[in-house]
Order: C-alpha cells, then structure tokens, then sequence
C-alpha cells in the first residue's frame, strides 16, 4: 500500500506542470541570480524568433542593476545573463525592451530611482554587437519615472515617463526610422499614468491607464488612444477605483479587452477584486467580476480571440499563480503554479505560441521564469479522446465545484478527487460514457459526508492510458 501511495504521489506531483495539457514547464532565466532579489521582468521577441529578457536585480541598498539575456531555441535554453546598466552605484529598474524589424534592440529603464530630483529615464541601443553608451531622455524634467517603451511597424519608438505633479502627467519623446536623435518632449494631456501600451492598425496607439480626476471624483481606469496625428479625447471606463495592476491586449478585430485590479468590488471587503470589460461594434459592454485577493494581472488575446487572463492570487498565505479563460460566459481557473509568492507577469503572443515571464519568489530564491503553450484552435486534441481544457467552475470554490470534461468516443472513465497527501477525498464516476460533454459535481464533501478543509485538492480524471489531473482550489 505504502509503495502504490508513494507511485501515486509521484505521479501526481509530476503532473502538476502537465495537468492543464498546455503550459510547459518552467524554465529559469536568471539560474546565475536565483540567491538574488529580481523584479520587473520585460520581454520581447524579434523577427527571426530570438526571445530577448530583461530584468532588474538587487545588489545592496538602493543598488540595483539591469541585466539582460537571450534565447534562440524558443526559451528552452538562455545565455548568461549580463549587466547592460553597468553600474556601480544607484537604483536602477523597471526596463523595457523592443525590437525593431531588423533585430536590433531598444532599451529604456528607471535610473537612479533613490533619489527624487535625480530620477532619469535611461536609452541604450544595441546593433547585435554592442550596447550604446547611455542617453538620458527626460533631461530638464526633473523626478522622471515609470518609463513605458513601444515600437511599431514601421520602427517608429516611443519612450513615454511619468512625472508625479499635480494630478501626474505622462510625457514622451519618439525617435522616427531614419533619424538618429529623439523629438522634443511631448505632453499629451493635462493628467495622466500610462501603464500599458500596444500598437494597432495603421500603427495606432492603444493605451490603458488612469488618472486622478480634476472633477473629484477620484481615481479611474482610463483607455487613451494615439492614431499618428492627434490624441483623443479619453474615455474613463470604471468607477473610482484604488487598484494597482493594469493590462489590455487588442482582438483580431483591433478591439481592446481590458483587465484591473479594483479596491472592495465582488466577493472582498477592503481587498483587490480583479474586473474585465472589452469593447466591440456596440460600444463598451458591462464590467465582469473574475476574483477576488488578486496580487497580479494580465491578459493576451490569441489569433483565435481566445481570451487568457493570467492573474496571482493569495490563500491561507499562499500565492497561486493562475489562468482564466471564459466558457459559456463563465471564467474557469487553472492553476499553473503554486509557491511562497509571485509578481509581474507579462504575457506575449507570437508565432502560433503564447509566452509567459514572471518571478516566483520562496525563501532562498527569487527567480525570472519562462513558461510557453502552443495555441490549439481545435477543441479535441490528437488521440480524439479529450477536449484541450478540462473545465471546472467555480473555481476556487467554497462549497460546490462542477468539472467538465469532453470525449469523442465511448469509454470508461475513472474521476476521483485526492488531496494533496495522495489519499482519495471522494470518487465522482466509475464507468461507460458515451462521446459528447460530461459535466460531474462535487459538492465539497469527503466520502463520509463531512465538508474538506480549505486548501488544494487534486482532480484526477483517468481513461484508458491517458490520464488528466487539475487542482481545486477550496476556500
């Protein structure tokens, strides 16, 4: 019994980077800095399939630097990461990083964040030899911070800065393909933060961000938008809100989905709920709660218009790291990765492929992560046996859950509930199914009929040889 037990544990444990039937497993970018603090993650990945990573890591108090490395083989392997600040003194943080059409990079980042009048905005280029000497861009606006950075296709940069003044106003400089110097600074309205900025069309500027309102009524999510030759007007698309995360991806149709973090919405009392809303032909549609005690979020948009919002969420303690998707107008979780703490996700998608980069913090180790998942438009995968997603909702849950899986063809099936010890918690279905949807409950309760305790549990969905587990968040 004890070596069954032990087969099973190990099985089970194997499959927590499998389970979802998706996400890889995860590779580490900074192996040589794991005993080090890194935050800020940002990648890009250029037109010959090179993923370029940066990041910022902690040398001693108020000593930080920028470091950068790069993979060739689709993020299995990494180069030794090196310093591209190279500094020997100061903060330096938050970089950003593009790639323009011919595979040269542009890199701009926070530089001496320490100290308030001295904050710069940093620009380093590299020609696939050499990183350039340094060039400040917000010279003669004093307190510069959290610096955005965007190409578009016709390798036009912009470097946008934040200045905290007033109600806090976004500047920026754009550098044009064919000159070497940057424009004068330009201020595109009176209060603004910008946090995340993706190109469209015809190169459009699609932005989300937020701003303080000067009508007093407090603090709102905000989406800009740039089409090359005015700003227009903006459009406040929450109520006041204290959130901190932001992000928006744009659909095959170049319309914008929208994801935020929102004080006390939803299930929570005086914690962070995360929102989502999107606009189509008809205009804006109706803001839809996902979670709540959210740490983290970001969304990406697939070719398919599949919609993937990754978010970190906290429970007794411990950080999950988690996907949304949405299915007959719900959203369903996967938990992708579960440890003692994570932050700055960024999602890319490119190359039939979805890229996730994130740090995951325990107590001896602070790495930057790679995870990738090929984007499956079929909803039945090779062996024709099961539907990509294995769907369960709600989930977290606090009392019933419902799991739904799809065949397409008659066979026996085995779905068991396990906790996290490998010992079974409750056995859901033992037997024939015929081809189509099968939806099974689990009301939350052990075989005896006592409600389990909150925490992780394991479902286990087995078929012939292939067998599926997902995890169950009970709270």
């Amino acid at each position: 019994m004890k070596i069954t037990l032990l087969y099973f544990l190990l099985f089970i444990f194997s499959s927590f980077y499998i389970y979802s039937q998706e996400w890889s497993e995860p590779v580490v970018i900074n192996p040589t800095q794991s005993q080090l603090g890194s935050a800020y993650p940002d990648f890009c990945i250029d037109n010959y399939g090179n993923i370029h990573c940066v990041w910022s890591t902690f040398h001693g108090t108020n000593f930080c630097r920028i470091y950068y490395s790069r993979s060739s083989d689709n993020g299995e392997t990494w180069s030794n990461p090196v310093s591209v600040s190279m500094n020997s003194t100061q903060w330096m943080s938050d970089p950003h990083i593009v790639s323009d059409s011919e595979g040269k990079l542009h890199l701009t980042y926070d530089g001496n964040v320490g100290s308030y009048p001295n904050k710069t905005i940093i620009y380093k280029f590299y020609n696939g030899n050499n990183w350039s000497a340094p060039d400040t861009l917000n010279k003669g606006y004093i307190g510069a911070m959290h610096n955005r950075l965007v190409i578009d296709s016709n390798d036009r940069i912009y470097c946008f800065w934040y200045i905290d003044t007033g109600y806090g106003k976004m500047y920026y400089r754009l550098k044009d393909v064919g000159f070497t110097g940057w424009s004068d600074v330009i201020m595109p309205y009176d209060t603004a933060f910008f946090y995340k900025i993706v190109v469209g069309p015809e190169n459009t500027l699609n932005i989300i961000g937020a701003a303080w309102s000067t009508i007093g009524d407090g603090y709102h999510v905000i989406f800009y938008k740039y089409d090359n030759t005015m700003w227009a007007t903006p459009i406040k698309i929450t109520p006041p809100t204290f959130g901190s995360y932001f992000d928006m991806s744009l659909d095959t149709q170049t319309s914008p989905h929208i994801i935020w973090t929102q004080y006390s919405i939803g299930n929570g009392t005086g914690i962070d709920s995360s929102m989502y809303r999107y606009k189509n032909s008809y205009g804006w549609q109706p803001y839809e709660f996902i979670h709540s005690n959210v740490n983290d979020v970001s969304i990406i948009v697939d070719n398919s218009d599949n919609k993937h919002v990754i978010e970190v969420e906290k429970l007794d303690n411990i950080y999950y790291l988690v996907e949304y998707q949405k299915y007959n107008e719900k959203w369903e979780a996967n938990i992708i990765d579960e440890n003692s703490g994570y932050g700055h996700t960024r999602l890319l998608c490119k190359s039939g492929f979805i890229y996730l980069v994130y740090v995951r913090v325990t107590s001896n180790t602070t790495n930057i992560l790679l995870r990738k998942k090929e984007v499956i438009s079929s909803g039945i995968n090779n062996n024709g046996k099961f539907h990509s997603f294995v769907k369960i909702y709600p989930n977290p849950a606090s009392n019933k859950v419902t799991c739904s899986i799809t065949i397409g063809e008659t066979q026996n099936l085995v779905v068991k509930i396990y906790d996290q010890k490998g010992n079974e918690v409750k056995s859901l279905f033992n037997g024939e199914k015929q081809p189509g949807e099968i939806k099974f409950t689990w009301d939350g309760n052990c075989t005896n009929g006592e409600p389990v305790r909150r925490g992780v549990y394991i479902l286990s969905i087995l078929t012939g040889k292939d067998t599926v587990t997902k995890k169950i968040i009970m709270h």
